[in-house]
């Protein structure tokens, strides 16, 4: 079964609200009074500049140095930073500290996008539904309605909410994006969740439905039900999108367009690959795609978008032509969900998949309902494991364990951490302190910076300044830095510089080129723990890095081997009969020791993966593994 051929790009609510968001803002700072109060105004006094649109939430001058004001600007610069983390306690300190404020309409929408940002959906539909009047009436405030309250799992609320912004729509081009909408959340509904609204709604939206239980009723198999669903919406919905997506599938069905002679065709099926290809993780994502393409045997400069859904492998041997489906991730969890659904109903027999803290639980709940196998290269603890979701990757935990332990055999005593005030960098020291003593290390010093303006100067020197005046700094003979390799280059430069001798313990974001590169020849010491090591004698590492080396003319990371290895996974769980949903999952928990390229690998039921760690150093310029 085909997906459908319109479908609402992820975020684009989002993206409507932040547009209009910008327009408030930047008419927020000419100075312009309310909505409320300028309906109270003569016309001619109201002033409105030309552009901005009427109710819009425009202050009246404010003082530059008020707090609210003060509070505003900062927060705004937080979101313009993408940092929603540090945006929302200042929107919540501004509402709490003036619920009154003439900025508090605009706060609240804020607040609303900042938490859809971070996956707060519960806390962002709130907010909206008590919105003032003027702005639970915009299109683009219902439309991110739409989305808070399907990422919170409210599904008829979120259709609700993408009906009403239709109807304000009327003839306006944003009418096309509220039905995309409502296709979006119909995708998620089961066929009795559709059937039980279908009485509730008139018009598109019933006809959207309609046509959700035809693709359902298709899928089991009924297809004289889907038959005769499909026939009244191509009566009801005439001359709508809606009537041309029924047409096609009727046709499919009904064997219309088929060659009659046609010789049975090989068995095909769709591995599904979700990644991020916007923003500053579509590098990242990219190795992820090259790695599952190649297992497949796909090659070229095609990967990074659409086109790769289109190529097949074809040994000629009888085995099966692999296809890719490949989505945007995109920047948060409904983004996320939406894309798995989409690749459901592209009938996906699993997904490899690599996102964020943003997306994870959203994502994972998504896969499960779903029923499609979804491998996540995922470390966020919020991931939903289990019940078709595998974390086929290295924890935080994993990493930091092995690194004490590690240390302990090395005869080391003591250690200090230095980590950025990010999500990242306070989880990965979070578990660092609970790691150490149990393997027998003493945690003595800690610093930390702002990852957005980092000072490694001054964190050094908080790391050498005694904890009580008169008193020696306690030695360490390591530093656990937490943070990518183009950062940790910069601080390990100069640490080697002002604290001679001590080793620098990392993540395995230091698994990369770019590492040693930049670390030259300076005299440091440097370790990791990994599962991939590109340099391995192993003649299945070796055949995997001059192939990825011939495709790509790159040295291949430890995402893309991940990549790589686990569309094998997939593929092995096919030959053995699995064909998707249940029956997938089922063989995907049965994968135990898989020889890959990044070690041996078993799943369990439980959606968490075992793999042996490997401890990494750089030694003349090269990443390589310790015995």
């Amino acid at each position: 079964m085909t997906g459908h051929p319109l479908r609402l790009r992820a975020g684009q609510a989002l993206a409507c609200l932040l547009a209009f968001l910008f327009i408030t803002s930047c008419a927020a700072t000419q100075g312009q009074p309310p909505a409320s109060t300028a309906a109270k105004a003569p016309a001619a006094a109201q002033g409105t500049p030309q552009g901005t649109p009427q109710g819009t939430f425009l202050p009246p001058p404010v003082p530059d140095n008020s707090p609210d004001r003060t509070a505003m600007a900062a927060a705004e610069q937080s979101l313009a930073r993408q940092d929603y983390a540090g945006a929302a306690p200042r929107l919540e300190g501004l509402l709490k500290a003036s619920p009154g404020s003439l900025f508090a309409p605009l706060a609240r929408l804020k607040l609303a996008y900042a938490y859809m940002r971070l996956s707060r959906y519960g806390e962002a539909a709130e907010l909206l539904r008590a919105a003032s009047p003027e702005s639970r009436s915009r299109v683009e405030v219902l439309l991110m309605l739409s989305e808070a309250e399907e990422g919170a799992g409210r599904l008829p609320e979120s259709f609700g909410a993408a009906q009403e912004a239709l109807l304000r729509a009327g003839e306006r081009p944003v009418a096309r994006t509220c039905q995309q909408r409502l296709k979006a959340v119909a995708a998620h509904l089961t066929e009795a969740q559709a059937a039980g609204m279908t009485s509730h709604y008139q018009g598109y939206a019933a006809g959207v439905l309609a046509l959700t239980q035809a693709r359902a009723a298709a899928k089991a198999g009924r297809n004289a039900d889907a038959l005769k669903l499909l026939d009244a919406v191509q009566r009801d919905q005439a001359g709508t999108d809606l009537a041309t997506e029924a047409q096609q599938l009727a046709k499919q069905l009904s064997g219309e367009g088929r060659g009659a002679a046609a010789s049975p065709s090989p068995k095909r099926y769709t591995i599904g690959v979700l990644i991020p290809q916007e923003g500053a993780f579509q590098a990242v994502g990219l190795q992820v795609l090259k790695g599952v393409a190649l297992a497949v045997g796909i090659f070229g400069g095609e990967l990074a978008g659409d086109a790769s859904q289109d190529a097949f492998k074809d040994t000629s041997k009888g085995a099966p032509l692999v296809r890719l489906a490949v989505r945007d991730c995109g920047k948060g969890g409904a983004q996320a969900a939406q894309a798995l659904a989409d690749l459901a109903e592209d009938d996906a027999v699993a997904v490899v998949g690599l996102f964020g803290a943003a997306h994870a639980e959203a994502a994972g709940r998504a896969a499960q309902r779903l029923k499609l196998p979804l491998l996540a290269l995922c470390q966020d603890p919020r991931l939903p494991v289990g019940g078709g979701v595998f974390r086929n990757f290295i924890t935080p935990r994993q990493q930091v364990e092995r690194l004490a332990a590690y240390a302990r055999e090395r005869g080391w005593t003591s250690l200090a951490i230095l980590y950025p005030r990010d999500r990242y960098g306070q989880d990965m020291a979070a578990v660092m302190r609970t790691a150490a003593p149990v393997a027998g290390l003493k945690v003595v010093a800690e610093a930390s910076y702002d990852p957005a303006q980092p000072n490694y100067i001054a964190a050094l020197k908080q790391l050498a300044t005694p904890k009580k005046k008169g008193k020696k700094p306690e030695a360490f003979q390591a530093v656990f830095i937490p943070e990518g390799p183009q950062k940790a280059v910069a601080i390990i430069a100069q640490l080697a510089d002002r604290l001679r001798g001590v080793a620098c313990l990392g993540p395995n974001l230091w698994n990369d080129a770019r590492l040693t590169r930049g670390l030259g020849e300076t005299n440091a010491q440097v370790y990791f723990a990994d599962v991939f090591d590109a340099g391995s004698n192993e003649p299945a590492v070796r055949g995997f890095v001059a192939g990825y080396n011939r495709a790509y003319n790159e040295e291949p990371g430890y995402l893309a081997a991940q990549g790589y290895d686990d569309a094998l996974i997939v593929m092995q769980a096919v030959e053995r009969g699995a064909s998707g949903g249940e029956q997938m999952i089922r063989a995907l928990a049965g994968t135990k020791g898989f020889e890959g390229v990044t070690g041996r690998t078993s799943l369990a039921a439980s959606g968490e993966v075992s793999k042996a760690l490997q401890v990494f150093t750089v030694q003349a310029g090269r990443i390589t593994s310790l015995p």
